[in-house]
């Protein structure tokens, strides 16, 4: 998840500041599919080319992309299995923080 919220900060420096909307905008920085798989998830299956990814290959779920990038207080993407969150910021976390 650390290196999944690295990729949108290093998206993000080249969209003038925005997060990405969803995960094939970009999936250059992923470097493969096979990293959307939480380690713990058997019930999905890998790919290993992004010409075959869907929604289907993925544990995780982008919970608000677009915006401004780089907003500790929002939620980016989540584990679908653990709860696990990944900040605006990059910052992964075991569970969301309250609301501000």
């Amino acid at each position: 998840m650390k290196s999944m919220g690295y990729a949108a900060t290093v998206w993000s420096t080249d969209h003038s500041g925005t997060a990405p909307t969803n995960w094939l905008c970009f999936f250059t920085e992923l470097i493969t599919p096979k990293m959307m798989l939480c380690p713990g998830d058997s019930g999905r299956t890998s790919v290993a080319e992004w010409a075959n990814f869907g929604l289907e290959n993925t544990s995780y779920e982008i919970i608000k992309g677009g915006g401004r990038w780089g907003d500790s207080n929002r939620v980016f993407f989540q584990c679908k299995l653990h709860g696990y969150v990944c900040m605006g910021n990059g910052l992964v976390l075991r569970h969301a923080p309250p609301p501000p």
